[in-house]
């Protein structure tokens, strides 16, 4: 798992995921049993930086054993939106490349314009190296503090008397 979290607990197990489950539920997982004191809760769906950064988080498991609530996430979330991005600026590049191109080859090998021309169609996709690894890991920071408060705020539910 890429994000795992183990805290001290000394409440209502039960009380405590069944407040884990219904917040999970209701942003989209689906939430399936492993045993009394454990469930899993999967998200096939889209993640972007506008959702709930819970949704970053592909699989989850929160189980209650031994005086501990235990969180434990894939974030695969944030692998697709990393692909995504790749395509789409890779993508839309190679279009701008081959169509600016194509336009300017020809006034290239006549020599009425400078070989650099042809390069000029990427300038808009320059910043992007920099930017979607910055997108990613804010993205991945906001989840990580979407499933702390979550286990914080599943501990406070079970605790209380």
């Amino acid at each position: 798992m890429e994000y795992e979290k183990v805290v001290d607990f000394a409440g209502d197990a039960r009380k405590a995921l069944e407040a884990a489950r219904a917040a999970l539920v209701q942003v989209g997982f689906q939430v399936s049993p492993i045993e009394e004191s454990a469930f899993r809760a999967t998200y096939s769906g889209w993640f972007d930086t506008r959702r709930n950064p819970l949704l970053a988080a592909s699989t989850m498991v929160v189980a209650v054993r031994d005086g501990r609530l235990a969180l434990g996430a894939e974030l695969g979330g944030l692998g697709k939106l990393r692909k995504f991005l790749i395509l789409l600026i890779g993508g839309m590049a190679l279009l701008f490349l081959v169509g600016f191109g194509a336009f300017m080859l020809p006034q290239v090998l006549q020599g009425k314009e400078h070989p650099a021309m042809l390069a000029l169609p990427l300038a808009p996709f320059a910043p992007w190296p920099v930017l979607g690894p910055v997108i990613v890991r804010v993205s991945r920071a906001r989840a990580v503090k979407a499933l702390d408060t979550l286990l914080d705020n599943v501990r406070t539910i079970g605790q209380e008397a």
